[in-house]
């Protein structure tokens, strides 16, 4: 996959074939992450996870009809994660109910653990998130 396979907005994918939208079939899923947001339109999953870097989480959602969350970059850590733009890329996640996505999060995301143990200097902390349930 070449680097502007990253960049592609539509979903499209020329070397493994285009995720089929499961709620309008003849139009395109949108994003890179688009398989997840498939998987989680078709109910194959309860969640998934994916990257956001110009869009391709918040595209998807838009485009396969389920609800996305987006943290501000920074906010989960992206160890593990071969960056597109290190100052952009950011990790999301998709699923079809939305009282159930920001739980289903907090509960996936054990960065705020490490976070906690191994503070980030003052300059480079994200904002503290007001949640309540």
């Amino acid at each position: 996959m070449s680097l502007l396979e990253c960049f592609r907005i539509t979903g499209e994918n020329v070397h493994y074939g285009t995720p089929t939208n499961p709620k309008l079939p003849s139009h395109i899923p949108g994003g890179s992450s688009s398989g997840s947001a498939v998987a989680v339109a078709a109910e194959l999953v309860d969640f998934a996870l994916g990257t956001d870097t110009t869009g391709c989480i918040r595209v998807p959602v838009a485009f396969c009809g389920v609800f996305g969350f987006r943290p501000s970059h920074g906010a989960v850590s992206t160890i593990g994660v071969l960056p597109v733009s290190q100052s952009l890329d950011s990790i999301g996640m998709y699923h079809f109910v939305f009282s159930r996505l920001l739980p289903q999060y907090l509960l996936c995301d054990k960065s705020y653990i490490y976070i906690k143990e191994n503070p980030r200097p003052a300059y480079m902390a994200p904002p503290q998130a007001r949640i309540s349930f």
